[in-house]
């Protein structure tokens, strides 16, 4: 019968245990039942030294791999997304809180096949640079961004400039305020930075962020499914998190004719339209 290489490594341990510890008996005269003892535990340690080492090897070799090939999908994403969409300089970046990707594909995607005249934007940022250019490939629509952040809304604004875009974008400031909703004070963009639009073709409903409150972003179809026009869809990042998961069982409970289609991307997306009657 063949030894295994785990056969081997055992054996070679305990050749290691028996000459160490008979080199440490003829030096210091141990006694025989201290001597085997000593032996035992000696080989014990080193098996389970040799198991930890084989384990963690084995854990990070696994992550590698995952990570490796969760950055291999990110750069293949981001490929697809600058062949479709070809920025004059480069995007921000599309990590942490920006959009990943994936989510900025299917964005391109929707607008290219849906040509939306008016796409409003719950949280501005690279979405809103991709949504400016399949616009502009367009030849039609404009893009309306709500940011709650001045400072970030202010450097929104110089992106869009900086890309050349600002002929197509608007972003607002929209403060958050306390704004009542099914009985309750939610803390919301302020109505009033967004009372005049109407006939939302495309709503991206991206911020504000959850860490705002608990369902964050659950009035934005309550407060704009008026301003919705016929055959408008709306898309939803994050849609793997608790929060928005919820908040998506509530949105078609309250609306019946609410048709969800969730994608499978990095943070989780939800496309969503309306049944007819």
């Amino acid at each position: 019968m063949l030894l295994t290489k785990r056969d081997i490594q055992l054996a070679a341990l305990a050749s290691a245990s028996v000459l160490t510890v008979s080199v440490w008996s003829l030096q210091f005269q141990t006694p025989p039942g201290l001597l085997l003892s000593s032996g035992v535990i000696f080989l014990i340690l080193l098996i389970t030294i040799l198991g930890c080492y084989r384990g963690l090897i084995r854990a990070i070799r696994f992550y590698s791999e995952k990570e490796f090939a969760v950055d291999h999908k990110r750069l293949e994403e981001l490929i697809l997304l600058t062949s479709a969409v070809t920025p004059a300089v480069p995007f921000p970046p599309m990590r942490g809180f920006a959009i990943s990707p994936d989510f900025g594909n299917i964005l391109a995607r929707e607008i290219m096949h849906r040509k939306p005249r008016l796409v409003v934007e719950l949280g501005s940022g690279v979405s809103t640079l991709i949504s400016a250019y399949c616009l502009r490939r367009l030849g039609a629509g404009r893009i309306v961004s709500l940011e709650h952040d001045a400072n970030y809304a202010r450097a929104s604004r110089e992106s869009v400039a900086a890309h050349g875009l600002q002929d197509l974008v608007t972003v607002r400031h929209a403060p958050l305020v306390p704004v009542p909703l099914n009985g309750r004070r939610w803390t919301y963009y302020d109505p009033a930075c967004f009372q005049d639009l109407s006939n939302i073709d495309l709503l991206v409903v991206d911020g504000p962020p959850a860490s705002v409150q608990e369902m964050a972003r659950f009035p934005a179809l309550p407060l704009f499914f008026e301003k919705l026009s016929p055959g408008a869809v709306i898309l939803v990042d994050d849609a793997s998190r608790p929060d928005e998961s919820e908040m998506l069982r509530l949105w078609q409970e309250r609306y019946p004719q609410l048709s969800i289609q969730r994608i499978a991307t990095e943070k989780g997306t939800a496309l969503l339209s309306f049944q007819a009657a």
